[in-house]
């Protein structure tokens, strides 16, 4: 697109800065008018609305799926079936905690008769 002659020579002029009477005018009233745009919960999202909005989103996602399934003790039984201990699975479940408490025991005896002299 070609410029016309008069365009060329507005062109070539060189730029004039404001009065600043009227550059401070107008910078404070666009801060009035920003100050006044964002009061109460827009002014709290203010720097990036759309970020806050995809976060909400994302925690109404979240509740919804936390809420939509099964949860505590069907929870665990739906992903752990039970089935009943054997007479043998409880013998050595019986014979193991057996052998902890005598671990436990001699453990106990032989710290509380330490002779204390020789440390």
């Amino acid at each position: 697109m070609e410029m016309s002659d008069l365009e060329d020579q507005l062109a070539a002029l060189p730029l004039a800065d404001p009065p600043a009477a009227l550059r401070t005018r107008v910078l404070a009233h666009a801060a009035e008018q920003s100050r006044k745009a964002r009061h109460g919960f827009a002014a709290w999202l203010w720097p990036h609305p759309v970020a806050w909005g995809a976060v909400a989103a994302l925690w109404i996602v979240i509740f919804a799926l936390n809420f939509s399934g099964p949860r505590g003790d069907a929870l665990l039984a739906s992903n752990h079936p039970i089935k009943p201990a054997s007479a043998e699975e409880l013998a050595q479940a019986a014979n193991r905690l057996r052998e902890r408490r005598i671990l436990l025991a001699r453990w106990q005896q032989d710290y509380f008769n330490l002779d204390r002299s020789k440390l």
